[in-house]
């Protein structure tokens, strides 16, 4: 992670009830130049973004005088995708599928490793052209071709849907598994409702038949590149239908 300079005005908010864990974050990302608040919850932190901006909010979900969630939606209601904002929790009560399709861009369990929370906070600077042009794509593991119809059609049937980040794609779960790389392909019969895509993707979650939420089976994916010949016209279409989840959950 490189050092950024004053004028960047690169700015965390980092909110824990715990003071030991904000020091440790604070301490983690001021090393390299950033400016980090902290507040001890989510009330507290809604009075500092009533008057100040930033661009990551790190956040625990537990705190009392307002959780990690109630700010989340508070901040998503202002603005469908900025500031970033990650969840550190210590508690499995809320999934890592639930809080992308609220609209964060990840989930950190406590403990956590500070290697890849520097990782994740480092990518939630770069915009969606400088995330998903990469020149270099890892090997992917799997490919997987989808032909659909209408957008809306498929969203109802609970087919596929798409995020800031990704897609919830109804597919076999015992195909996939969690970290797979996948060359994926999408092809919208009306291509107005929804742009050719291909791309490398990354299983983040997995969803079974028969699950607690009644919710189709299928995986929810990353993208981590875009195929040159199509990137420029995704990127106009994801810019002119902005969505508030970042992997929707169905």
């Amino acid at each position: 992670m490189t050092k950024v300079t004053s004028n960047e005005k690169s700015k965390i908010l980092v909110v824990d009830d715990e003071v030991d864990i904000q020091e440790i974050i604070k301490d983690l990302f001021e090393v390299f130049g950033f400016d980090v608040t902290t507040a001890s919850s989510g009330n507290e932190a809604q009075a500092i973004l009533e008057n100040d901006s930033f661009d990551v909010i790190i956040s625990d979900v537990r705190m009392p005088d307002g959780s990690g969630i109630d700010l989340l939606k508070w901040v998503r209601n202002r603005s469908l995708s900025e500031p970033k904002f990650f969840f550190i929790t210590g508690y499995s009560d809320h999934t890592i599928p639930e809080v992308l399709d609220l609209g964060a861009e990840g989930l950190f369990a406590k403990p956590f490793e500070a290697s890849e929370m520097r990782e994740n906070i480092k990518k939630a600077f770069l915009t969606q052209k400088e995330r998903w042009t990469n020149l270099n794509p890892p090997v992917a593991d799997k490919a997987l071709k989808k032909s659909y119809s209408n957008l809306e059609k498929v969203k109802e049937n609970g087919e596929f849907n798409y995020g800031r980040g990704g897609f919830f794609i109804k597919e076999d779960p015992k195909n996939f598994a969690i970290g797979d790389l996948v060359d994926v392909e999408l092809d919208f019969s009306d291509q107005g409702s929804f742009p050719h895509f291909k791309g490398l993707v990354e299983v983040i979650w997995v969803r079974p038949p028969g699950n607690s939420q009644d919710l189709s089976e299928g995986i929810g994916v990353e993208i981590r590149s875009v195929d040159r010949g199509v990137v420029k016209d995704y990127l106009q279409w994801v810019e002119t239908h902005p969505v508030k989840s970042y992997i929707p959950i169905a």
